[in-house]
C-alpha cells in the first residue's frame, strides 16, 4: 500500500521499535541488541537479494507459468503440483525469497483462488522438510543449539519428511 520496499520497511518497523524501548528502558533496549541472532539477520537480508536474483533469472516467469498451467487442470492435480512445487523450492532455497516471488507472480497475471492457496499452503509447510527450508526453523536451530541440543541435518530431514510431506498432501487436498 505505501509503495516501498518490504525490507525497508521491516527495518523502519524494528528500529521505531527498539527507539522507543530505549525511550522508556534503555537498559533493556542495550541488552535486546545484545540478543539479536546478527548471523540471522545477515541471512535473511541475504535472501532478499536472493529475491531479485531469482527474478533475475525468470523465478516470475515461472511462478506465472505453472500458475497458468494450474488453471487448466482439474483441482487435486493442480493443488499438488503448485503446493509441491512452492515446497520444492521453498526446500531448496529457503520460504522467504520463494514466496516472496511467487508473491510478485500472482499479481502479474490473474490466478485462480486455489492456485494461490496451494501456493501459500506450499511455502509455509512444505518448508518444514529440511533445517534451511525455513527463516523461522533457522532461528528455531538457533535456538536449540544455544541450549546445546544437538540436531543433525539428516535426523531434522527424516523427521521433518515423515511428518511435512503427509500434512501438505492433507492441506493441499483439503482446499
Amino acid at each position: 500500500a505505501l509503495h516501498c520496499p518490504l525490507g525497508l520497511a521491516t527495518f523502519a518497523c524494528g528500529a521505531l521499535t527498539w527507539l522507543l524501548t530505549l525511550l522508556r528502558d534503555r537498559p533493556a533496549a542495550r541488552a535486546t541488541l545484545g540478543e539479536i541472532s546478527w548471523g540471522v539477520v545477515a541471512l535473511t537480508a541475504v535472501l532478499f537479494v536472493v529475491v531479485g536474483a531469482l527474478d533475475g533469472a525468470g523465478g516470475i516467469a515461472a511462478g506465472r507459468a505453472l500458475f497458468a498451467w494450474s488453471a487448466h487442470v482439474p483441482h487435486p492435480l493442480s493443488a499438488l503440483t503448485v503446493g509441491f512445487a512452492g515446497a520444492v523450492a521453498s526446500n531448496a532455497i529457503n520460504n522467504l525469497p520463494v514466496a516472496l516471488s511467487l508473491g510478485e507472480s500472482l499479481h502479474a497475471s490473474p490466478v485462480p483462488d486455489l492456485a494461490s492457496a496451494a501456493a501459500l499452503v506450499g511455502v509455509n509447510v512444505g518448508p518444514n522438510a529440511t533445517l534451511h527450508g525455513s527463516l523461522a526453523t533457522l532461528l528455531w536451530l538457533r535456538i536449540v543449539r544455544r541450549a546445546e541440543i544437538a540436531v543433525s541435518p539428516w535426523a531434522f530431514l527424516r523427521v521433518g519428511a515423515l511428518c511435512a510431506v503427509p500434512a501438505l498432501a492433507a492441506a493441499l487436498l483439503a482446499l
